[in-house]
C-alpha cells in the first residue's frame, strides 16, 4: 500500500512537470511564430503569388460583409477567409494577415491537439511531432518544397494536413481513462473535425468518415464518436442561423466539381505518388509489421494504418502538394504507443496502463524520428529564412501603398529578363515573343508584381468614373489596391472559367482589366474564347499598357 502511494505521487509529479513543459511549449510557439512572421510587418513570397492575391481579395471581401460562396465562389471553406481578416480588422499590414491566420490556427487545432497528444502518449514522444506540426501550421511553405520557395498561398491544405493529424490520433483511447475523458476528447474531436470542414471540405469529409469507422474500435471510441457527431451537428446549426454560409459553401463546392471534377488527380498520378512515397509507405508497413510481431496483430489496427496511408495518399494528389505526407505520422505514434501498452498488459495487470512509465518500442520512434528529421529541420531553417528575407529584401518602390510590404525575389529569372529596362518593365521584343508563343508561360513572383503595379497606375490614371472592375486573369489585385466597389457575385479565384454565360460574369462590371502578360498564358488563351465576342460587342478600349488593356462599358 505505501509502494502504491508512493508510485501514485510521483506519477502525479511526473504529470505536473510534463503539463508545466508542454504549456511552455505551446505558449513558446506562439511567440516564436509572431517574432519570426510578423513583427516585421512584411512578408516575402517566392512562389504562388497568384493564390496570395486572390485570398487578399477574398479576406478583403470578408471584412466589407461579403459572405463566402454567397456573395463570392471560393471552393475552400469560408473559415480561411474569417480567420485572416481577424489581421485586417486588427489593423495589421495586409503583408502580414496570412501569418496572423496561422497564429490563430495554433490557438483553435493545436492547442486541442496538444491536449489529445499528452492524455495518450509520453512527452519525449509527442515532442518532435508536435515540433513538425507546429511548423507545418505557421511556416509559409507547401508540403514538400525546398526551404526557400516561400509562399502563403495554398495555406488551408497546411492547416488541414496537421488537423488529420490530430484527428487520426482519436483512434487509442487515452492512457487514463477518467469520467472527463470523454467529454474532453469529444469536445476535442468536434473541434478538429468543424475546422476541416470550413478549412476544406475534402479533410472535412475524411474526418467526419473516421468519426464513422472509429465507432467501431472500442465502446469508448463510440461514445466519444456519437458525443462528437452531436456537437457537431449543434454548432452547424448554430453556425448556420448566425451566419448563412452553408447555401454559399455547398454551391461553391458543386461548382468546383462540376469544373474540374470531384476528382482532380488520376491513376497515373497516384502511382507516380506511390512510388515517389514508397519509402514512407515502406516504413509504415514495417512499423505495422513489427507492431503484429509484437501482439498487435489485430484487424483493426491493419484497417487503421492501410486506411489511412490510403486517404493520405489520395489527399497529396488532389491537393497537388509536391511531397510529403504530414498526417501519416500520426500512425506511427499509435503504432508506438499499441506496443508500449502491449507490453505492459502482458506483463502486468492491466492497471499499469494508468502510469506514464514502461519502455517505449523504440524502434518505431526511431523510424519516426527519421521521417520526421529532415523536413523539421527544413522547416526551421525555413522559419529563419524567411525572417532575414523580410527584414532585409527592399520592396519595389512602385507598390501600390496598400500591398508595399508584400516582397518578391530579385533579381529576375534570366532566362526571361535578359533586358530589363526599368524596375517595372519588360523588354518589348521579349514581351512579343512570350505572347507569340505555344509553350505554356508563368510568371515569377516578381514578374507578376509589376504587371500588379503597372495595371495599378493605369486603372489609377485612366478611370474616368469609380465603378466595379473586372480582371481577366487568375486574380484581381486591385480591388484591394484601389479600395474599388465589389462585384457580387465575385470571383477571386479565376483559376478556371466559371460555369455561368460570359454576359452573366461580366454584366455588371464597368471596366474590364485585360492582361497582355498573363500569370498563366495558357489559361488565358482558354479564357479569351470565352469572352473575346462579348468583350468587343459590350466594350471599348479606353487605353492600353505594357501589360494590360483597358477596357470601359459602352453607354
Amino acid at each position: 500500500m505505501q509502494l502504491l502511494t508512493r508510485t501514485n505521487i510521483c506519477n502525479t509529479i511526473a504529470n505536473f512537470q510534463s503539463k508545466k513543459i508542454l504549456f511552455g511549449f505551446y505558449v513558446a510557439t506562439i511567440l516564436i511564430s509572431y517574432y519570426f512572421l510578423v513583427s516585421s510587418g512584411k512578408s516575402y513570397t517566392v512562389i504562388w503569388f497568384n493564390d496570395t492575391m486572390a485570398l487578399l481579395d477574398a479576406t478583403y471581401r470578408v471584412t466589407l460583409g461579403q459572405i463566402p460562396g454567397t456573395d463570392f465562389y471560393s471552393s475552400i471553406g469560408p473559415l480561411n477567409f474569417y480567420l485572416s481578416a481577424v489581421g485586417l480588422k486588427l489593423g495589421f499590414d495586409p503583408s502580414v494577415i496570412f501569418a496572423i491566420e496561422g497564429i490563430l490556427v495554433l490557438l483553435i487545432i493545436f492547442s486541442a491537439g496538444l491536449l489529445v497528444m499528452y492524455s495518450r502518449f509520453s512527452l519525449l514522444m509527442i515532442l518532435l511531432p508536435s515540433i513538425f506540426i507546429w511548423l507545418l501550421i505557421t511556416v509559409p511553405l507547401g508540403s514538400g518544397q525546398d526551404a526557400n520557395n516561400f509562399s502563403w498561398g495554398m495555406f488551408y491544405n497546411r492547416h488541414g494536413w496537421a488537423g488529420l493529424f490530430f484527428i487520426l490520433l482519436f483512434y487509442i483511447e487515452p492512457r487514463e481513462i477518467t469520467k472527463a475523458s470523454k467529454w474532453i476528447d469529444s469536445s476535442m474531436l468536434a473541434i478538429l473535425v468543424l475546422f476541416e470542414l470550413y478549412c476544406k471540405i475534402t479533410y472535412g469529409l475524411i474526418g467526419l468518415g473516421f468519426i464513422f469507422a472509429n465507432m467501431l474500435v472500442s465502446k469508448y471510441n463510440r461514445s466519444v464518436s456519437i458525443i462528437s457527431l452531436l456537437i457537431i451537428a449543434l454548432s452547424v446549426l448554430i453556425i448556420h442561423y448566425a451566419i448563412d454560409i452553408h447555401n454559399g459553401y455547398l454551391d461553391s463546392i458543386l461548382r468546383a466539381i462540376n469544373s474540374r471534377g470531384a476528382y482532380r488527380g488520376n491513376i497515373y498520378n497516384v502511382i507516380n505518388t506511390i512510388i515517389e512515397h514508397s519509402h514512407i509507405i515502406s516504413a509504415v508497413l514495417l512499423a505495422m509489421v513489427y507492431s503484429a510481431f509484437l501482439g498487435c496483430n489485430k484487424l483493426l489496427n491493419w484497417l487503421f494504418v492501410i486506411g489511412s496511408t490510403i486517404v493520405c495518399i489520395i489527399l497529396l494528389d488532389q491537393n497537388g502538394d509536391i511531397k510529403g505526407i504530414p498526417s501519416i505520422i500520426a500512425v506511427f505514434l499509435v503504432l508506438a504507443e499499441l506496443i508500449r501498452r502491449n507490453n505492459l498488459s502482458s506483463t502486468e495487470n492491466n492497471k499499469a496502463m494508468k502510469g506514464f512509465s514502461g519502455a517505449e518500442p523504440i524502434c518505431i520512434v526511431i523510424i519516426m524520428t527519421i521521417l520526421l528529421i529532415k523536413p523539421t529541420v527544413n522547416r526551421l531553417y525555413s522559419l529563419y529564412a524567411y525572417n532575414i528575407k523580410t527584414t532585409s529584401v527592399t520592396s519595389l518602390t512602385s507598390n501600390p501603398e496598400k500591398i508595399t510590404n508584400f516582397l518578391v525575389p530579385t533579381p529576375p529569372r534570366k532566362y526571361l529578363f535578359t533586358n530589363l529596362v526599368a524596375e517595372n518593365d519588360l523588354s518589348s521584343d521579349l514581351l512579343s515573343d512570350i505572347r507569340a508563343s505555344a509553350s505554356d508561360q508563368i510568371l515569377s513572383s516578381y514578374e507578376y508584381l509589376i504587371t500588379i503595379n503597372d495595371g495599378h497606375k493605369l486603372l489609377n490614371e485612366h478611370m474616368t468614373q469609380r465603378g466595379k472592375v473586372f480582371v481577366l486573369d487568375m486574380a484581381n489585385p486591385f480591388i484591394f489596391t484601389l479600395g474599388l466597389p465589389l462585384q457580387n457575385p465575385g470571383y477571386p479565384f479565376l483559376f478556371s472559367w466559371p460555369s455561368e454565360t460570359v454576359d452573366t460574369i461580366l454584366d455588371d462590371a464597368t471596366y474590364i482589366m485585360e492582361p497582355r502578360l498573363p500569370f498563366k498564358s495558357s489559361l488565358s488563351v482558354s479564357y479569351k474564347a470565352e469572352y473575346e465576342n462579348y468583350l468587343h460587342s459590350n466594350y471599348r478600349s479606353i487605353t492600353s499598357s505594357l501589360y494590360w488593356n483597358l477596357w470601359i462599358k459602352k453607354l
